[in-house]
């Protein structure tokens, strides 16, 4: 939710797509919008085929942040971008989206921690962390998001101080991401070390890849925001 001026053909958080952004922007836009849906049908299929029992944080977690999270994310932005749509609705709808989004996530890498960690307190350390980056990151970034979207004298104020949160927000998850997925890494090395299974290694050496590949991306994404 990247914030830019009227001349870009994205105008950003506080705007609409400008009529200079042309057919083929708008249909990159909606081509990788489709790509979000169709991930989450593909999860919520292999989810219900996969658990034998439907309840638990790990099942949760993983329902609602597709269900609850990237679809109405990405609903609130074709609603903004595409139709005539109340600003306020679709900011409303995305903003939820992105709060289930972002925390869902991160509670799905919470979930299965124990599998690794057997220390409560760093277990319950991580938790607090969770919650406290909903208070410290969400809220503000969200009064920020409506702010930039009210008509009126103060609107570029506002804008201003989104793109400071933007960035912080976005610093502030993918640390949040980073130690997650440093606790993963960090715990599996060590089990590598006893384990002599070859099998159970590979399935280790997995674990630790798509670790590091969550994080490069994480850190592009972090890189674009500061390139603006």
């Amino acid at each position: 939710m990247s914030v830019s001026s009227t001349k870009d053909p994205l105008d950003g958080i506080s705007g609409e797509l400008a009529s200079s952004g042309g057919g083929a922007f708008k249909a990159t836009l909606l081509f990788f919008m489709a790509i979000a849906c169709y991930n989450v049908a593909e999860l919520v299929v292999m989810v219900l085929s996969t658990f034998r029992r439907w309840k638990g944080l790990y099942f949760w977690s993983l329902l609602l942040s597709g269900c609850a999270g990237v679809l109405p994310y990405t609903l609130g932005f074709i609603m903004k971008f595409f139709t005539q749509a109340p600003s306020n609705l679709s900011v409303t709808i995305l903003s939820i989206g992105w709060w289930v989004m972002v925390t869902g996530q991160a509670v799905v890498l919470y979930s299965r921690l124990h599998l690794v960690i057997c220390d409560e307190r760093i277990l319950q350390r991580v938790l607090y962390m969770i919650i406290a980056n909903v208070f410290l990151l969400h809220v503000p970034t969200t009064v920020l998001t409506y702010g930039s979207n009210a008509v009126g004298e103060e609107q570029p104020a506002w804008v201003i101080g989104y793109n400071i949160m933007e960035k912080v927000q976005m610093t502030g998850f993918t640390i949040q991401e980073i130690v997650l997925s440093g606790l993963y890494m960090w715990e599996t090395v060590l089990m590598l070390r006893i384990c002599l299974v070859r099998e159970n290694q590979k399935i280790m050496y997995q674990l630790i890849w798509i670790n590091i590949a969550m994080l490069v991306m994480d850190l592009i994404l972090l890189g674009l925001e500061y390139a603006s």
